[in-house]
């Protein structure tokens, strides 16, 4: 299932235009090791598994490739925002 987060993650960052080769490279590579480690923080949260996924692979698209989350993810966000902010993963600007 966390494939599936990371595999979306790398998706987006695969898509950029306006980055070259060498910085998606990077980019897949944190989002892989960023991914797993965000999911696990919200899991010990609370979150449940599919709901952590989800917001795992948005706070990471945001924080790597600076996308915002969509409409179903901020819904998720904010619906957890406490634990995600216990998790140290808060950021305002998810919502915006």
């Amino acid at each position: 299932m966390l494939n599936v987060a990371v595999s979306s993650i790398i998706s987006d960052i695969a898509s950029l235009a306006d980055v070259d080769q060498p910085q998606k490279s990077e980019m897949i590579a944190r989002s892989k090791q960023i991914g797993v480690l965000y999911w696990v923080k919200l899991m010990r949260e609370g979150i449940p598994r599919q709901d952590s996924r989800t917001i795992a692979a948005a706070i990471a698209k945001f924080k790597i490739a600076e996308r915002q989350p969509n409409s179903s993810q901020k819904r998720l966000i904010s619906q957890y925002s406490a634990s995600i902010c216990r998790a140290g993963l808060w950021d305002s600007r998810l919502l915006q």
